[in-house]
């Protein structure tokens, strides 16, 4: 999650890194008959997160939207870099969700996002 926030938001290059999750993946993937449709499993992780309203104790809609992009974007960024590494479609993007999810986890992501709101960033908006 760090090296493709600072990828996207500074130019960062970063290092190769081993994905050690990624054997978990490919024997779910091995099981399934039919791939599923990346858009498709972006937008249920979306409804999830929106309907889950994890955000509403800290942080109103307008803050909640930009820490949803903000995931989203980095997760498409995480995405693409896993495909690369020749996952198939579907299971890059299963990684990516994993990646964006555990980050909302963390103990301090409550207070990141209740932030968004009184302390803007002074870096150039992505996009």
């Amino acid at each position: 999650f760090g090296d493709a926030l600072l990828e996207l938001a500074a130019g960062y290059k970063p290092p190769k890194r081993p994905r050690p999750w990624a054997s978990s993946f490919e024997r779910a993937i091995a099981r399934t008959k039919q791939p599923q449709k990346p858009e498709a499993m972006w937008n249920d992780w979306l409804a999830d997160e929106l309907w889950m309203m994890r955000w509403l104790p800290y942080a109103p809609f307008d803050a909640a939207r930009a820490e949803l992009a903000t995931r989203l974007a980095i997760g498409r960024h995480v995405q693409r870099r896993i495909a690369k590494l020749g996952a198939r479609a579907d299971q890059a993007v299963a990684e990516a969700i994993m990646v964006v999810e555990l980050i909302a986890e963390g103990t301090l992501w409550p207070e990141v996002v209740a932030d968004i709101t009184t302390k803007p960033s002074p870096a150039t908006a992505l996009f």
